[in-house]
């Protein structure tokens, strides 16, 4: 029994669709500034003026406070993830056989992805006498390098058939769209892939 080596390449498409609409909380703050007028009798609304007269000018400093809403904000929407996963993976593998019927197969090599997603963002912000609603969508296309490594085991039944079980480690940077001052992420650092299954061999 002789170890024997290859290489070998792979083509993957992946679509994936997130998307939640839970209601999330924040911690809110108020601020209020308040401008001094330095004796000036504000004139009714509406007023138009300039800021160089003719009038009195008002202070441009302002006294600023800030209380804490108790509560804070609650933010009810919707964020929707939606992206098309295309990656190519190639690299050496080593077949080494522990008897006649078992077989260790270990594989390794590099991964470059292409990644085209699009981002929406819905809320409607809700704070103790006052609300906002925000919304916003972006895309962006990305390349990703990564690297594979993985290891197999098939025991063969026959000369035509094996099971095996298969486990591999994929790693890819890291993807991100926006859509204002929301952002979307997906981390490919823990991706782990585990199979059972049998082979026929022709």
């Amino acid at each position: 029994m002789k170890a024997t080596w290859g290489f070998q390449g792979r083509f993957h498409y992946g679509h994936l669709d997130i998307g939640n609409s839970n209601r999330l909380g924040a911690v809110s703050h108020r601020v209020t500034d308040n401008f001094p007028l330095d004796g000036v009798i504000p004139p009714l609304a509406p007023y138009n003026g300039s800021f160089t007269g003719p009038g009195p000018l008002m202070g441009a400093d302002p006294v600023r406070s800030e209380v804490f809403l108790a509560g804070g904000a609650s933010v009810f929407g919707s964020r929707d993830l939606e992206a098309d996963l295309f990656a190519l993976s190639a690299g050496p593998w080593l077949a080494l056989p522990v008897n006649e019927r078992l077989t260790l197969h270990a594989e390794a090599g590099l991964t470059l992805a292409v990644i085209d997603g699009s981002y929406e963002h819905r809320s409607l912000t809700v704070l103790p006498g006052a609300s906002a609603s925000y919304s916003a969508d972006g895309s962006e296309t990305s390349v990703l390098p990564g690297f594979y490594a993985g290891l197999s085991a098939f025991y063969a039944l026959n000369e035509q058939w094996d099971v095996y079980a298969h486990g591999r480690y994929q790693y890819l940077d890291d993807f991100s769209v926006r859509a204002g001052s929301s952002r979307a992420e997906l981390i490919f650092d823990e991706s782990f892939v585990v199979s059972l299954g049998v082979r026929f061999k022709f």
